[in-house]
């Protein structure tokens, strides 16, 4: 479940950082960076 906290929430810091420094938002890069920060996240998780 926090895998998934992490997914979402990144998403959304990703997408309000783009629209706030006034850049098209692009929905599809916003989701990579969600999504890679998630298997980080996650790799760590199961290493420790």
């Amino acid at each position: 479940m926090a895998v998934l906290i992490v997914l979402l929430a990144t998403f959304a810091i990703a997408a309000l950082s783009k629209q706030v420094l006034s850049k098209p938002t692009n929905y599809r890069t916003c989701g990579q960076i969600a999504i890679a920060s998630m298997f980080i996240f996650a790799g760590i998780s199961h290493v420790s």
